[in-house]
């Protein structure tokens, strides 16, 4: 689970970092570059809903093995095949690391349902901990091997996770009691809720993958500056990803606990609007950071919280995130464009602070004890 939850970031955040550097040997629009993030989080959209009875049907350890498989061609593929293979490599890199996103909550519930909140913390932090690497280390890789070695070496641990998995590939989900559908996942309101707020964080991560290095960039800041802070970005989720589970798993009341990080969030843009410097970078990755790793981790853990067996939150895993990634893929591309169009990120920025307060309220709804199914 450990190796899964690796790969499941890592090749796409250390992209943002070196975006500029394939923009110029690719010659790349904005809005092009921005599809590096738009097509893996579309892939998640389209094929997520269907990975839950995927998982039911053949076991989640072959379809573990399976997408690990697909994670390495996919990463090989959009290295070295040129701009067609970096477009077709991205779809088929997505398409494996969907697999994990979908199936690695419903393996907490089977296996841990009375440490969820901590094992989601442990995973989601390793997560964390994997990006903040990839956007440190892309950019003095790229400019000592260039950038395609920098995206080929997230091939490795991918191939380590495919190892882990082999010995575990007769695994299957428990059924539970009363056995959830899909049809009882899409009458569900929190789950749909539960969908739209997994969206909109991811919106906000991806897009800051995507660009804040090149926000940076914009405002001065070098290459290598810009880089750094990137990762110090990535990193600063560490403990959002570790706590947020944890501490909502403890509260009574779940409900002040989804709407506080929503507004945390938005403080943090507020800082990206009228910041200026180092100080204000700093008080960005501060909030912003530590956000995205809690926000990340709550959305998780809801999936578990919501459910009350591994096939349930298999099921409601995989709606979820169908529904989150098909918003979520709209974020990078769409704030490219408004670059293109308006010429600076503070329209794009305005945006982001408004999806902050959904985040708030829909933060509170789902953080109700209510069963999905």
């Amino acid at each position: 689970m450990i190796l899964i939850a690796c790969c499941l970031r890592a090749p796409f955040t250390g992209t943002g970092s070196i975006v500029g550097m394939i923009q110029e040997e690719l010659s790349l629009s904005s809005g092009s570059a921005g599809l590096l993030t738009s097509i893996p989080l579309l892939t998640f959209g389209l094929l997520s809903a269907c990975m839950g009875l995927i998982g039911r049907k053949y076991g989640a350890g072959r379809v573990m093995v399976t997408g690990a498989g697909l994670m390495i061609a996919g990463i090989l593929i959009r290295s070295f095949l040129g701009t067609a293979g970096l477009f077709a490599g991205t779809v088929i890199l997505g398409g494996g690391i969907v697999i994990g996103n979908v199936l690695v909550p419903a393996v907490v519930k089977d296996f841990f349902p009375e440490r969820s909140g901590e094992m989601t913390g442990i995973y989601t932090t390793v997560m964390s901990v994997m990006s903040g690497i990839a956007g440190g280390v892309s950019v003095p890789l790229a400019e000592c091997a260039g950038w395609r070695t920098a995206l080929a070496v997230w091939a490795a641990p991918a191939v380590l996770a495919m190892m882990s998995w082999i010995p575990c590939r007769r695994i299957r989900l428990c059924e539970g009691a009363r056995s959830s559908t899909f049809s009882a996942v899409l009458r569900s309101p929190v789950a749909w809720a539960a969908g739209v707020y997994m969206g909109l964080q991811s919106l906000i991560f991806y897009s800051f993958v995507a660009w804040f290095a090149t926000i940076l960039q914009s405002r001065g800041f070098s290459l290598d500056a810009a880089g750094f802070y990137n990762s110090l970005y990535l990193f600063a989720g560490l403990i959002g990803s570790f706590a947020a589970p944890v501490i909502a798993e403890r509260c009574v009341n779940k409900v002040r606990f989804g709407g506080f990080l929503g507004i945390l969030y938005g403080t943090g843009m507020l800082f990206l609007i009228f910041g200026t410097g180092a100080a204000g970078v700093w008080m960005v990755i501060l909030f912003c950071g530590f956000c995205q790793g809690a926000c990340f981790s709550y959305s998780m853990l809801m999936f578990v919280f919501h459910t009350e067996s591994a096939s349930a939150a298999a099921l409601m895993s995989g709606f979820g995130q169908s529904v989150g990634y098909l918003i979520a893929c709209v974020g990078p591309v769409l704030f490219g464009a408004i670059y293109d169009a308006a010429g600076r990120w503070e329209p794009a920025m305005w945006i982001m602070l408004a999806v902050c307060g959904v985040l708030a309220v829909l933060g509170a709804y789902i953080g109700q004890e209510k069963y999905v199914g």
